[in-house]
C-alpha cells in the first residue's frame, strides 16, 4: 500500500523498507487497493536501513513509530547502539488514564491495553531501556474523528492524495470489523505534533509497561514525554489545510 501511495504522489524516490513478518489478527481492509501497486520488487530490510541511517547521522534521526513496536524490538536485538544514535522516537501507542472510546465515541476513563504496545510490549521495554528520548501519544490524546463534513471537503478536493484517500476510506468503511463509518485519526496526532508542537503539548512522565501491554504511570524519574490532551480543532485544521487547502478569498476592488 505504501508503494502505491508513494507512486500516486509522485514520490518514488522515498525508500520503502520491510520489517520482520508478524502475525496480525486485524484484517487488512485496504488490501485490494494495495494490490494495485506496480512495483513488487523485494523491499530493503527495515532493521538494516534504520541502523544504517542512525549510525550515518547520529543525533539527527527522528523515528516515527505508528504501528506495533516489533521493528524497534528487532533493532534492539540486532544493533542496540543504533537506538542510542537516534535523536528521538515519536510513537503512537499506550494508554495512561483513558482507554479505547466505547463505540468509537464515548470516553472511557480506564486505561486499555493499546494495540500497538500490546502487540509488541518488548519493543517499548527495549525503547525505554535504551534511554533515547521518547515522545508518546497514547489513547488519551489520539482518538480524534474525521467527521462527515471534513470527509466531504477532503474527498471532493480532487488531488491525487485526496482521491486515493477517498478510495481507501470506502474500503475501510465496508470491511472494518467494528462497523464504524467515521475513522479515528490515531496516527495523525504525533505527525501533526512534529509539524506544530502546540497541537499536543507533552509532559514528562515515568511509565512502566507489563507483558499485556498496559502502560502505567509510576513514581520516579521521567522516561518519556507524553501528550495527554490534544487540541483537536488545531490538529484537524492542520490536516485539512495540508490535504485540502481552501483558496484565499479575493479582495473586492
Amino acid at each position: 500500500m505504501v508503494r502505491r501511495l508513494l507512486a500516486t504522489l509522485g514520490r518514488r524516490d522515498v525508500v520503502v523498507a520491510q520489517g520482520p513478518a508478524t502475525v496480525n489478527a486485524v484484517p487488512f481492509t485496504q488490501r485490494k487497493w494495495a494490490s494495485g501497486a506496480t512495483d513488487t520488487s523485494p523491499a530493503r530490510d527495515a532493521i538494516e536501513f534504520i541502523s544504517e541511517q542512525a549510525h550515518k547521522r547520529p543525533g539527527e534521526i527522528t523515528l516515527v513509530a505508528l504501528a506495533p513496536l516489533s521493528n524497534i524490538e528487532a533493532l534492539a536485538r540486532r544493533d542496540p547502539e543504533a537506538l542510542h544514535e537516534l535523536r528521538q522516537v515519536v510513537m503512537m501507542g499506550g494508554s495512561i488514564h483513558a482507554g479505547y472510546n466505547q463505540g468509537g465515541a464515548i470516553p472511557v476513563a480506564e486505561p486499555s491495553a493499546e494495540y500497538n504496545v500490546a502487540s509488541a510490549p518488548g519493543g517499548l521495554v527495549a525503547l525505554l531501556q535504551s534511554k533515547v528520548a521518547v515522545r508518546m501519544f497514547p489513547l488519551d490524546s489520539t482518538q480524534i474523528k474525521l467527521d462527515e463534513v471534513r470527509r466531504d471537503r477532503l474527498f471532493a478536493y480532487g488531488s491525487p492524495a485526496s482521491d486515493a484517500l477517498a478510495l481507501l476510506y470506502h474500503q475501510w468503511r465496508l470491511l472494518n470489523g467494528w462497523g464504524q463509518i467515521t475513522p479515528t485519526l490515531f496516527d495523525v496526532v504525533p505527525v501533526t505534533w512534529l509539524l506544530e508542537p502546540s497541537t499536543c503539548p507533552v509532559t514528562p512522565l515515568r511509565i512502566a509497561v507489563d507483558e499485556r501491554g498496559y502502560t502505567r504511570p509510576v513514581s520516579g524519574t521521567a522516561n518519556v514525554e507524553v501528550c495527554l490532551s490534544v487540541d483537536e480543532s488545531a490538529t484537524l485544521r492542520l490536516v485539512m489545510d495540508t490535504l485540502a487547502p481552501t483558496e484565499s478569498p479575493r479582495s473586492v476592488q
